[in-house]
């Protein structure tokens, strides 16, 4: 390895190996993704507090929060993590945080944030009842 006095920071830093780096967007999202993280989250412990905070969509699905951005998760990926959650048994408790109804423009995030919530009820009678009214 060079040192500083041979070469400086760029002959350091050429020494050190090769970050692989991320996946391209598009493959961060693979099949069964939900289930590996909920493995994760509930190793070790008795039950899954989960908390969704709506900001984390981006703006056109959530403009009535304090913390808007252009960057999030779509309407429909936090719909299919919340009925993951409702479908896993260690999920015992939701909340749903941060809807501003005085930024909310005709109550689309308010509306949004029922659609959370009755998705991951959704999730929790498809866990408790199978496919009992479904059909």
């Amino acid at each position: 390895m060079a040192k500083a006095g041979q070469g400086g920071l760029e002959a350091i830093a050429s020494a050190l190996p090769k970050a692989k780096g991320l996946p391209p967007v598009d493959k961060w999202n693979p099949p069964f993704c939900g289930d590996i993280d909920m493995r994760i989250a509930g190793d070790g412990t008795d039950l899954i507090y989960l908390s969704v905070d709506i900001d984390c969509l981006a703006y056109p699905w959530a403009i009535g929060t304090a913390a808007t951005s252009p960057e999030g998760l779509s309407a429909w990926q936090l719909m299919e993590a919340v009925w993951t959650c409702g479908l896993d048994p260690k999920v015992r408790a939701i909340d749903l945080v941060e809807i501003d109804p005085s930024r909310d423009v005709r109550d689309l995030t308010s509306r949004t944030g029922c659609s959370v919530l009755l998705t991951f009820l959704a999730g929790l009678y498809r866990r408790l009842y199978g496919d009992k009214g479904y059909a």
